[in-house]
């Protein structure tokens, strides 16, 4: 005897059970992300159906060591109330910049690692921590394997931070679990994102956004008047020079 296919009594059942925010329509950006941090640009945020998802592991594919990853991701880090965690960045932050965009330094710390495997294990441990608002890791050397980037892809979704995994250009033509995939490149006049992979969406081709320099490097002060900027609570005391342009000379 075969089992009778399984019916709605009322079809608004159907409806209904649809609209839930943890069941995924194909082609729909609805309740992609149930939380998400706005990234400070429009069209990244209607792109991303509302802004950087969180609680989710974010690989960017970038040529060389950039700092665009600052102009992006800076306001969701300036709002961010918790401690950001850099894990083995390939330089140091340039403070002044940090400060100017809101980012409190007090809730900045820079963690090394020796080696792949510790690198793996700070960043899990991290992901997973309640504490951790944010987490920047850049991979080291050494490629991550599959298993590896699912280690990390599994921590993420147990925090609620902002967690995101710098890797090398390279790295694009690699599979990777991560829940969004872009990659980043510096262009003459904007920054290019190319997503090439965003989880509940279907397309093949990759989604170009361009985001206009000037109004990335918004706040932004060259390096002639760094001077200029006051540090909250000690903008009474005596200024001090943070920065000494020397022109350069012909001889």
């Amino acid at each position: 005897m075969e089992t009778p296919p399984f019916t709605f009594d009322n079809p608004t059942d159907l409806a209904q059970l649809l609209e839930r925010d943890d069941i995924w329509v194909g082609q729909s950006k609805r309740a992609i992300s149930r939380e998400f941090s706005s990234s400070g640009f429009e069209v990244v945020d209607n792109a991303l159906a509302g802004g950087w998802p969180t609680g989710s592991l974010l690989e960017i594919c970038q040529h060389g060591s950039l700092s665009a990853e600052w102009v992006l991701f800076g306001a969701p880090l300036a709002q961010e109330p918790r401690p950001i965690f850099l894990l083995n960045p390939p330089m140091l932050p340039f403070c002044p910049t940090l400060i100017k965009m809101g980012i409190d330094l007090n809730r900045l710390y820079i963690i090394r690692t020796a080696n792949k495997i510790s690198f793996v294990n700070a960043f899990v441990e991290l992901a997973r921590s309640s504490q951790c608002g944010a987490l920047l890791a850049w991979q080291p050397k050494e490629s991550l394997t599959y298993t590896e980037l699912r280690k990390c892809l599994l921590a993420c979704a147990e925090g609620s931070g902002l967690y995101l995994l710098f890797r090398p250009s390279g790295a694009q033509k690699e599979s990777s679990p991560a829940n969004l995939r872009l990659t980043l490149s510096v262009q003459q006049q904007d920054l290019k994102l190319s997503i090439f992979k965003q989880r509940g969406m279907l397309e093949s081709h990759d989604t170009v956004l361009r985001v206009a320099l000037r109004d990335a490097l918004n706040g932004h002060l060259p390096l002639h008047r760094l001077n200029e900027i006051e540090i909250p609570g000690i903008a009474a005391a005596p200024r001090r020079k943070l920065a000494t342009v020397i022109p350069l000379r012909r001889r």
